[in-house]
């Protein structure tokens, strides 16, 4: 079984933030032990012991579940999907797929827009949105991340560990990286990274690189209830105006945030998506 999702391993986390960019392509055993500085075999267990899966079952997964994020959110032919997540025939791919989600891609594809007016139909209350294209630089982070379902406390206690060590949100931006859709990957496995702009003593930090292309940008006002309903509305109006995203993490900055404002209603959070240029 998995430790507690409170459990921090930096050359673990090192590794699944490897595996999560370059998912698509081969990744070696060597690779992985020069950024883990473990053999592939201590790695192996390590890995099954914090995540519940080897390195080769979490790529896959990954894999899979970008392809469904494009099957989705975006138009792009089933073929060229499964070539952009790393399948090199599309019935190796439709084999694999069917076998994680006991579906077919297409019929994915077919029930997408069902799917998210469903999702939509469970809030009738969310306000119309605003969505412009930015085009951002690459900024380097330093970051946290937990494994949890993102309606949990966990979230609030990973932030929480950073104010602890000194951090101010006068003093530096927040953002939240969002690694997993909640309609695709399953709660146990959704991954939220907490990041901020430097790292903080006392408290180890895992650094990487985001933004840097093209995204739309929503401003959410408000608590964090509908939170989802929102995506999943930003999705249907990209779809409507054939704007495909990326197979990308959504990324959060929190303008205003229980650390900033005691009223909830006050929250102000930017939702960052990544589409294809």
């Amino acid at each position: 079984m998995p430790t507690s999702s409170s459990a921090w391993h930096l050359p673990l986390h090192n590794v699944l933030s490897h595996i999560q960019i370059h998912y698509a392509e081969e990744i070696t055993v060597s690779k992985l032990e020069d950024i883990s500085c473990y053999s592939y075999r201590n790695l192996q267990r390590i890995m099954v012991a914090h995540t519940g899966e080897t390195t080769a079952t979490f790529q896959r997964r990954i894999r899979l579940e970008n392809a469904s994020k494009l099957l989705l959110f975006s138009n792009r032919q089933i073929t060229d999907i499964a070539m952009a997540v790393g399948f090199e025939e599309s019935a190796s791919f439709c084999k694999a797929f069917k076998q994680l989600y006991g579906i077919s891609p297409s019929t994915l594809r077919d029930k997408r827009i069902k799917i998210l007016n469903k999702e939509l139909s469970c809030n009738k209350k969310i306000p119309s949105i605003d969505i412009s294209i930015v085009y951002l630089p690459k900024l380097a982070i330093w970051y946290r991340s937990v494994q949890t379902d993102y309606h949990t406390e966990s979230i609030n206690t990973l932030w929480q560990q950073f104010y602890k060590h000194g951090l101010s949100a006068k003093e530096t931006e927040c953002y939240g990286i969002i690694a997993d859709e909640s309609l695709i990957t399953s709660p146990l496995k959704t991954r939220y990274e907490a990041a901020i702009l430097h790292p903080l003593t006392d408290l180890p930090l895992a650094s990487k690189t985001i933004f840097g292309g093209k995204f739309a940008k929503i401003v959410h006002k408000g608590d964090y209830d509908s939170l989802l309903q929102t995506y999943n509305q930003i999705y249907l109006h990209l779809l409507e105006n054939h704007l495909s995203i990326q197979a990308g993490a959504m990324i959060e900055k929190y303008i205003y945030s229980n650390f900033n404002t005691q009223n909830p209603a006050d929250y102000v959070t930017e939702i960052l998506i990544p589409l294809s240029d």
